[in-house]
């Protein structure tokens, strides 16, 4: 008996005697064209002339009941795929994994050393071709290990096609947009990642080192979209750079979220030529917390383009989206504050895009670290009525019914400060931040978060005083204002004036507690400045509700 008689009698008899509600198979990839299945629905990856390649092995994983794994072997050499034309639709469970020719899962904090062996290349395909498609009935798939690169679509899409039969797809450890050896850019012309039509519980990246993927689209294509599904998460990625996390390539956008519900964008590294994060009318409770925007895994500057606009942008197109939150940060700025810099526009701008839009009674901006831009930190705009464009200017009362706080004094290790217009009975946290220098138009940003307060008003007044460590000389001191009347009902002011700091002693604490200043950017006094606030940490207390 012939060694290829041999395999198909294995198979029949494996369809023999398996259950008919599924067949757990493994179909093991070893040529590197993309010749179709000899005989689809048997149950072996077999083509002419021999051997299974990944088109084959997709098209008898879609053809019967699953879970299945598609393993690949070429020895442990690298190896590319090359793609005339789009690949089956996977519509079975199934686990795809790369690491199956000899790669290993990356396993550094801070990096990204996996040796991925196996790319799929979308070169010379047709207009529109995308890469790896997961459609309904693929939930619960997985995909590890390969890079995907040049197609003219994206490279990996995870579509419901606005039915419910798609969840929980996993998209972890890849390269998408970038060659085997993570640093050499072959872009996907439609982006990396492209998540919709009510897709579930998606999932990119992770908490573990091994779950990082790193991500670069085109210069005029988002690294991961996220239009219409809801409960995605976006975890722990290297987006819009090279392996390292500190060089910037390509990618015009790292993030696109719109009528969606329950997205995470969480703890990545985030470069891009245009914007970081776009979160667009008609999302609901999305985070964007812990991540690195503009700023490289070591610090580099990662925007990439000297015209960008802003790190982090959100609009309400949608007159229904009331009363659906955004909250960037939280009042746990150790562990959720993001770091935001080096874009031209603004840190965070938030703009009211229609006349018919709901007012912003959604948007929390806490605990971050915002820095180094050409516009303002924190920039609240109501284009469809021109207000809140003037430099200094109280954002309109669509966009926030919260005014800058005012700082009144700064004495050695305390900030006073007012607030007044502000909300009537409703608590209002403020924070201080600190900065190496003042924006160039006198209202800063807020490099380095140092505490908070959180008071009752009296009639629509507040004044108070938030102990602050020793700083350099030099150092200048902003705030914000926030205020949370109903759940999900959020506000939030821009960043006050700056004011200079004042060297001298420490405040004595009026109570325990602190949280921890998050990263500092910048130059070397603020570097000095993150020290003395690190050693000052069991001093310093935080009034909250």
């Amino acid at each position: 008996m012939t060694h290829k008689t041999s395999r198909i009698a294995l198979a029949c008899a494996a369809l023999l005697l398996a259950p008919a509600a599924s067949w757990a198979a493994t179909f093991t990839v070893d040529r590197a064209d993309d010749a179709l299945d000899h005989s689809l629905g048997d149950g072996l990856c077999y083509v002419l002339g021999g051997g299974c390649t990944l088109r084959a092995a997709i098209e008898q994983a879609s053809a019967l009941p699953g879970p299945h794994t598609i393993a690949f072997d070429f020895g442990g050499a690298p190896t590319t795929i090359s793609v005339g034309s789009s690949l089956p639709e996977i519509t079975r469970q199934v686990t795809i994994d790369g690491y199956t020719n000899g790669g290993t899962p990356n396993s550094a904090a801070t990096g990204n050393n996996a040796v991925i062996t196996v790319r799929i290349d979308g070169f010379g395909s047709s207009m529109g071709t995308h890469g790896l498609r997961f459609h309904p009935g693929a939930s619960q798939s997985v995909l590890r290990g390969v890079a995907v690169t040049r197609f003219p679509g994206g490279a990996v899409v995870v579509n419901a096609q606005g039915g419910s039969n798609l969840a929980d797809v996993t998209l972890a450890g890849n390269f998408f947009g970038l060659d085997l050896d993570g640093t050499t850019p072959l872009a996907n012309d439609g982006g990396a990642v492209q998540i919709g039509n009510e897709a579930l519980r998606t999932t990119v990246g992770g908490s573990a080192a091994a779950d990082r993927n790193v991500i670069v689209a085109s210069a005029s294509a988002v690294g991961i979209s996220v239009i219409g599904s809801d409960w995605t998460r976006v975890a722990g990625n290297y987006i819009g750079t090279d392996r390292t996390g500190n060089v910037p390539l390509g990618t015009q956008g790292g993030v696109y979220v719109a009528s969606a519900r329950n997205v995470g964008v969480e703890g990545n590294v985030i470069g891009a030529r245009d914007i970081g994060v776009t979160i667009d009318g008609g999302t609901q409770d999305t985070w964007v917390r812990a991540n690195r925007i503009g700023v490289g895994a070591g610090g580099a500057n990662i925007v990439g383009a000297p015209g960008s606009r802003h790190g982090v942008y959100v609009t309400n197109g949608s007159s229904a989206q009331s009363p659906y939150t955004t909250r960037i940060g939280s009042v746990n700025a150790a562990a959720d504050g993001n770091t935001i810099a080096h874009w031209q526009g603004n840190g965070v701008r938030a703009e009211r895009l229609t006349a018919n839009a709901s007012k912003f009674t959604f948007l929390s901006i806490l605990g971050n670290s915002i820095g180094d831009t050409g516009g303002e930190g924190i920039e609240l705009v109501d284009t469809a009525t021109g207000q809140g464009t003037a430099p200094g200017s109280r954002a309109p009362s669509t966009m926030s019914h919260m005014p800058r706080p005012v700082i009144t004094s700064v004495a050695p290790g305390v900030v006073n400060f007012t607030l007044s217009g502000g909300p009537v009975d409703l608590p209002v946290r403020f924070e201080v931040f600190a900065s190496p220098a003042c924006h160039a138009g006198g209202w800063g940003g807020g490099s380095t978060y140092l505490g908070s307060a959180s008071l009752a008003d009296n009639a629509g007044l507040y004044s108070g005083s938030i102990p602050v460590p020793a700083l350099p000389a030099g150092t200048v001191l902003t705030m914000t204002a926030s205020g949370d009347s109903n759940p999900g009902q959020l506000s939030t002011s821009e960043f006050s004036q700056c004011a200079a700091a004042v060297a001298g002693p420490v405040a004595p604490p009026a109570g325990p507690g602190g949280a921890a200043p998050i990263p500092v950017l910048g130059p070397v006094g603020l570097g000095l400045l993150s020290a003395v606030v690190a050693g000052w940490g069991a001093l310093r207390r935080r009034r909250e509700d």
